[in-house]
C-alpha cells in the first residue's frame, strides 16, 4: 500500500521481504550449505596455535674491509615450510607463501669522520608452484563459489629493494642516520593446470593477479649503536630503532604504509677468538 501511494503500479502477489536481521547462524548457513555453492568453513573465533612459518636459511660474507669502507655480501633461501590459507576458510591467515624463494643482497658501508653513508639492496627471486585455489575478482569481492576451486600454476612476483642511510657519528658507538629506500614487487601470474572450471560465477585464475604489483618510495630516520668489541675478548652488540614512512606508491592492495623497527643483535663466536671483530658492520636499519 505504501509502494502504491507513491504511484507504483504492477504490483502483484506478497512481496518476498525480511522478516528479521540476519544473525551470524544465517551467515554461516550461507557459507556451509551446499545449496549455496560456497561449502566453506564458518565463520568462528579461531584458537590461536603455534605453527612454523616459511624457514630462512642464510649466510653473510665480508668482502672489502678498511677503515673507510665495509661490504658484506648475503645469500638467503626461504624454505616452503609454511602454512598456506585454505582457499575454503575465507577469514584464516597464513604462516607464509610456501614456496621457495632465493635472495641476494649487498651491504656497505662509507665512512670519512663523522659522516657516514650506509647503502643497501637486495634482489628476491620467487620460484613458482601449483596451490589449490579459488579464483576470485578480488574487486568485486573475495568469496568464491567451490567450484571454482582448482589446482593453479603460480610465479609470484620477483621483489627487490635498494636504500641509502646518510648518517652521523656522534660517538665512536653511536649513530643517527636517515633513509630513502625504494621497493617494487612485479605482477603475479597465475595459469590454469589443465581444463579450468567455467561458469557464470567462475573467475579465471588470471584474476588473482589484480593488484598483486607494488612499488614503494619511503623515507626515515632512526638511531644505531654498535659496540667496539675491540678487546679481542668481547663481541660487538648492535641496537637501534628506525621510523619510517611511505611518500608515495601504487598497486598492491596497501602500498603507503609506515611502521616503527626496534632491533637488537647479539653475536656468537663459534670458532676462532684472535679477531676483535664478529663480523662487518652492516649499514643502519639494514
Amino acid at each position: 500500500m505504501e509502494l502504491e501511494s507513491f504511484s507504483v503500479t504492477g504490483l502483484t502477489g506478497t512481496l518476498s521481504l525480511p522478516q528479521g536481521r540476519i544473525g551470524a547462524e544465517d551467515v554461516n548457513a550461507v557459507l556451509t550449505d551446499s545449496a549455496f555453492g560456497y561449502i566453506a568453513a564458518p565463520l568462528e573465533f579461531y584458537k590461536l596455535t603455534q605453527r612454523l612459518g616459511d624457514i630462512e636459511l642464510g649466510v653473510r660474507y665480508g668482502l672489502l674491509q678498511g677503515p673507510g669502507i665495509r661490504t658484506v655480501l648475503s645469500a638467503t633461501a626461504r624454505l616452503p615450510t609454511g602454512v598456506l590459507d585454505s582457499p575454503s576458510n575465507f577469514i584464516d591467515l597464513g604462516t607464509g607463501d610456501k614456496q621457495l624463494d632465493f635472495q641476494v643482497g649487498l651491504d656497505a658501508t662509507l665512512e670519512s669522520g663523522v659522516v657516514a653513508l650506509g647503502l643497501s639492496g637486495y634482489y628476491n627471486l620467487q620460484l613458482g608452484d601449483r596451490p589449490v585455489r579459488r579464483p576470485a575478482d578480488l574487486a568485486e569481492g573475495p568469496i568464491a563459489v567451490a567450484a571454482a576451486e582448482q589446482v593453479v600454476s603460480r610465479n609470484l612476483g620477483d621483489e627487490y629493494r635498494v636504500a641509502a642511510y646518510p648518517a652521523i657519528r656522534l660517538h665512536p658507538s653511536f649513530k643517527v642516520y636517515g633513509s630513502l629506500s625504494y621497493y617494487r614487487k612485479t605482477q603475479d601470474k597465475f595459469a590454469a593446470v589443465g581444463t579450468a572450471p567455467a561458469g557464470p560465477s567462475i573467475q579465471p585464475p588470471e584474476a588473482l593477479e589484480l593488484n598483486s604489483s607494488m612499488n614503494r618510495l619511503s623515507i626515515g630516520a632512526g638511531l644505531y649503536y654498535r659496540s667496539t668489541g675491540r678487546d679481542g675478548l668481547s663481541l660487538p652488540i648492535e641496537a637501534g630503532a628506525h621510523y619510517f614512512a611511505a611518500l608515495q606508491g601504487k598497486g598492491g592492495l596497501t602500498p603507503q604504509t609506515s611502521g616503527l623497527n626496534f632491533y637488537l643483535r647479539l653475536f656468537w663466536r663459534w670458532f676462532g677468538g684472535e679477531e676483535p671483530e664478529a663480523e662487518p658492520e652492516e649499514p643502519p636499519g639494514g
